[in-house]
């Protein structure tokens, strides 16, 4: 496991920081959310550099270039449409990632709360000391995840917007009409927790 409560130990691995950052400048704000880093936070702007050559990135500097992005962008919206295109991409077939899907659709079938099932372990491989994906509450038509123990996620909406873009990305792949919604838990604030909705098969 790689749940933690250390901000400063919290990291992402380098090579899904790098393509979300070739995803953030393919919508033409990676560059200008990086210089805006700099001017605040020339170590966090560092520690970024050539982040596709480094086994880890400090998750508090992905963070904020995150959160540079959503001023810049005005607002969320384009940082979750990112993560959604993102992850469909390289998730779908032909997508760096497509035999990673494929193996698990085959293994444990093709619905959303199946697909949905693959959500904890993308997050293990992608994260250090960056906290847990667990599964709560599911039904006919809905799944409730909790991430727990990560400080630097729950501290950054901009964060929040790209997991749930990424989590619905993930899931459209299964049903397209599903439903994600994700942020700080209104039962614990220590908790982001998400929401995943799909009509139920009658």
């Amino acid at each position: 496991m790689n749940g933690g409560t250390s901000a400063d130990e919290a990291a992402v691995r380098g090579a899904i920081v790098a393509d979300v950052f070739r995803a953030l400048e393919e919508v033409d704000l990676y560059g200008p959310a990086w210089r805006a880093l700099r001017r605040k936070n020339r170590t966090y702007a560092n520690a970024l550099k050539d982040a596709g050559r480094q086994e880890w990135i400090p998750a508090a500097a992905y963070a904020a270039l995150l959160d540079e992005a959503v001023l810049i962008a005005g607002g969320s919206d384009r940082l979750r449409a990112m993560g959604r295109d993102w992850v469909k991409k390289e998730l779908a077939d032909g997508g760096r990632y497509a035999t990673i899907r494929r193996s698990w659709l085959r293994s444990f079938g093709d619905g959303p709360g199946e697909v949905f099932r693959l959500a904890p372990h993308l997050w293990r491989a992608s994260m250090r000391k960056n906290g847990e994906v667990v599964k709560g509450d599911a039904g006919r038509g809905f799944v409730r995840m909790v991430l727990k123990d990560s400080p630097v996620v729950r501290g950054s909406k901009a964060w929040q917007a790209t997991l749930e873009g990424s989590l619905q990305g993930l899931l459209e792949l299964s049903s397209p009409q599903v439903q994600v919604q994700l942020g700080p838990s209104a039962v614990d604030p220590e908790l982001v927790e998400g929401i995943v909705l799909w009509p139920a098969a009658r």
